[in-house]
């Protein structure tokens, strides 16, 4: 890798995190090194509004990603399992790729559904539908989907590592995947109206710089 950047006139990479890393990592001029952002599906712009939020008979909160450790897998149970006891109707729903070993303990748990890998469609249907979206992951050269929660008018929290600060801008509230009770004390100020609102209303501006 070393000697294709060498031999590159220039780099592009995602973010300025990413660009860093880069220039850090193989030694690289900097000056060759330009960040070219990435952005949402056109599905989230162009067919967004015609499609209806997921039905459901309980309220949830949506996290894109499965349950892997670099995902903030092992967080996200023991949001679950604190949730279970001071929060019992609010459930977490889940897409993505799972670690079998988490997955296990997530059904053990009992308040975690699992969709594994949907489509696009659904997924925007799920998160439309959801209280909340949460983004745990521990790194992220980017991070696609804080935007598509933004896009879907849903309040994010995101993880406070690696690309995540800059790509979510002041759309979405930051906090370390490991910080449970932050966490928790993040979702109930989204009960309130105004807080709800103005989470949304910054999200969509973060979007548009995408």
């Amino acid at each position: 890798m070393k000697k294709a950047a060498d031999e590159a006139d220039m780099i592009f990479t995602v973010s300025e995190y990413s660009r860093g890393r880069l220039i850090d990592l193989l030694k690289l001029n900097e000056n060759k090194v330009k960040v070219s952002g990435n952005a949402i599906d056109p599905i989230f712009t162009e067919r967004l509004s015609s499609i209806s939020p997921k039905e459901s008979s309980f309220p949830y909160i949506s996290i894109i990603g499965g349950l892997r450790p670099k995902k903030g897998g092992n967080e996200i149970l023991d949001l679950a399992l604190r949730l279970k006891k001071e929060w019992p109707e609010l459930k977490l729903v889940i897409w993505g790729e799972n670690d079998s070993n988490l997955i296990r303990k997530a059904n053990e748990i009992g308040n975690i559904v699992s969709l594994n890998m949907i489509s696009d469609q659904e997924m925007i249907s799920w998160l439309k539908g959801s209280f909340a979206s949460l983004f745990m992951s521990w790194y992220e050269g980017f991070g696609i989907p804080i935007l598509e929660a933004m896009a879907c008018e849903v309040p994010v929290i995101s993880s406070n590592k690696a690309s995540l600060p800059e790509v979510a801008g002041k759309g979405a509230y930051l906090v370390s995947p490991d910080n449970i009770e932050e966490i928790i004390h993040l979702l109930r100020n989204l009960e309130k109206t105004e807080e709800r609102e103005n989470a949304i209303e910054q999200g969509l501006k973060n979007v548009k710089r995408y």
